[in-house]
């Protein structure tokens, strides 16, 4: 069953949902035991009939990662490489090199100073699945509505 704890990261970007009847909604916030969704203030057993929209981590284009770099690394011109095949991203600026393993949530750089945190806050806020909720069950894939 879906928790707070499971979505709390992805709540300040206004987080996409589908309801039980299959409805598009967006929780724009929390408050203790309160959620906002939409226009309404609901209670958090809401959560148990709510899947949220997100994107897999190896879905995400180049220009997805890029902004996760950029936020990294506090810079704007960086060299990017993609490789799916060892599931890793990495990113090269200013004498920094890091590599993001999208499988195990791993940042890895040498030298120079990658902000990890700010990375994972770009994450959240283009609704990356960071804990495999997708795979649980426990959210839609992003990709499945758009062939629709």
């Amino acid at each position: 069953m879906l928790e707070l704890k499971d979505i709390s990261f992805y709540l300040s970007h206004e987080l996409q949902v589908m309801t039980v009847s299959n409805s598009i909604g967006t929780i724009r916030g929390y408050d203790r035991s309160l959620i906002y969704l939409n226009d309404c203030i609901v209670s958090q057993t809401i959560l148990s009939g709510l899947k949220p929209i997100l994107t897999k981590l190896s879905d995400f284009t180049e220009a997805d990662w890029m902004e996760v770099f950029k936020a990294g690394f506090g810079i704007v011109e960086l060299e990017l490489r993609v490789d799916h095949k060892c599931e890793t991203i990495t990113g090269r600026g200013n004498g920094i090199s890091c590599v993001f393993y999208y499988v195990d949530l791993e940042f890895n750089c040498v030298f120079g100073t990658f902000n990890q945190h700010k990375a994972f806050q770009k994450i959240y806020e283009l609704k990356g699945d960071v804990n495999n909720l997708i795979g649980k069950g426990l959210a839609i894939d992003k990709k499945t509505l758009e062939i629709k």
